[in-house]
């Protein structure tokens, strides 16, 4: 009996998210890393009185209003800290491929928010190639210190071969609310 109590206290551990296994022989670090793949996605952003839904079933990204566009987005965490996200938007004529890099991390336990239920992506280069017909232009933004970009992801699930990121986060200003909701399923 105190070796599953001992097991059960060591094994929750690994569950942060809601839908997180009870218990992994991984570790969290060790389940995150890895090629993935985003398969699906939805979500809201709110701009003043601009409302833009989206859907994403893994080859399609769907706007409303805008249309749809073929796409597909890769993530790469790897076990030292960096990461690599590509993705590719296509149609009729054009194409464009942004590659970011950068580094992540989990977040450390404040206020409600477990340790380690969160990433944070630090974006370091930002390059952007857009071709149209047989032209093309490449854009690239470099960051350093506090002045780069972060993205912050609550991980809702955390499997050895499927993640699921969702986000929900509003600004409130003098010149106007914003808000933004979504999720994203990956595979390896």
């Amino acid at each position: 009996i105190a070796a599953l109590t001992l097991s059960a206290f060591v094994f929750d551990g690994c569950k942060k998210g809601p839908d997180d296994p009870f218990m992994s022989i991984h570790t969290r670090k060790g389940r995150m890393t890895g090629d993935w793949t985003v398969k699906a996605g939805s979500g809201t952003d709110v701009s003043g009185s601009s409302t833009t839904t989206w859907t994403y079933d893994g080859t399609t990204l769907t706007q409303t209003p805008g249309g749809s566009v073929s796409e597909t987005m890769t993530i790469s965490f790897v076990k030292d800290g960096t990461f690599k996200t590509v993705t590719t938007k296509t149609s009729s004529g054009y194409s464009d491929v942004e590659t970011v890099t950068g580094t992540w991390n989990f977040t450390g336990k404040i206020g409600d928010d477990k340790n380690k239920d969160h990433v944070v992506m630090k974006t370091l280069v930002d390059t952007d190639v857009q071709t149209l017909g047989s032209s093309s232009t490449t854009s690239t933004d470099t960051y350093t210190g506090d002045d780069a970009p972060v993205l912050i992801y609550y991980i809702d699930e955390l499997k050895n071969k499927e993640i699921k990121f969702t986000w929900n986060g509003t600004t409130t200003s003098s010149s106007g609310n914003s808000s933004s909701t979504g999720s994203y399923t990956m595979n390896q």
